[in-house]
C-alpha cells in the first residue's frame, strides 16, 4: 500500500490539523514544542490468542504543551501524529493529554485521542482514552508509554525549546 494515499476522512483530518497547528499560539512567547518519535509496541494478547501483530511502529508526532490551568499540579499537551500501526495500516491521530507530575522525573497521565486510518482499523470509537507513563530522562528527552488493555506503545519525546 502506498503510504501517501489518504482516505477522504484522513485528508480532512490532516487539513484540520494544519488549521489547528498554525495559529499564533503555537509560536507564542514560550516557543515550547516537542517531537515524538515512535518505534515499537508490545501486544499482551498475542501470547494467548495466537495472533501476530507488527510491533515495529515507526512514526512521528508534534506535541505542543499548553498551560490551560495556570496550575503547576498538572500539565496539558496537544498532540498530532501518524505512524504505521500494528495492523500494518497508516494511522493518524489528534488529541490532548493531561499529566500529573509524580516527582521531578515521572509523570502519570491520560491521553484522549481521535484516530483515522486508511483501512479503518480504529473506526470503532470516536475517541479513545489511554493511560500514559512518562519518564523524564533529561531536560530535553523523555520516554513515554501509552497503554491499552491489549498493548503498550513506546515513544521518545524530544523538547525543541
Amino acid at each position: 500500500m502506498n503510504i501517501l494515499y489518504f482516505s477522504p476522512n484522513l485528508s480532512k483530518l490532516l487539513i484540520g490539523l494544519f488549521m489547528i497547528m498554525l495559529p499564533t499560539k503555537l509560536f507564542a512567547e514560550d516557543h515550547q514544542i516537542k517531537i515524538g518519535v515512535y518505534g515499537i509496541s508490545d501486544h499482551f494478547n498475542s501470547r494467548s490468542d495466537g495472533k501476530t501483530y507488527e510491533e515495529t511502529n515507526y512514526g512521528l508526532s508534534i506535541i505542543k504543551p499548553y498551560d490551560l490551568s495556570n496550575n503547576i499540579t498538572s500539565k496539558t499537551e496537544f498532540e498530532v501524529g501518524a505512524y504505521r500501526n500494528s495492523f500494518d495500516d497508516f494511522a493518524a491521530w489528534i488529541g490532548i493529554g493531561i499529566y500529573m507530575p509524580m516527582n521531578k522525573h515521572l509523570d502519570i497521565g491520560l491521553n484522549v485521542l481521535h484516530w483515522e486510518t486508511t483501512r479503518g482499523t480504529y473506526s470503532h470509537q470516536p475517541v479513545v482514552l489511554y493511560p500514559i507513563v512518562r519518564v523524564q530522562v533529561s531536560r530535553k528527552l523523555a520516554f513515554k508509554t501509552r497503554w491499552s488493555p491489549s498493548s503498550v506503545v513506546a515513544s521518545f519525546e524530544f523538547h525543541l525549546d
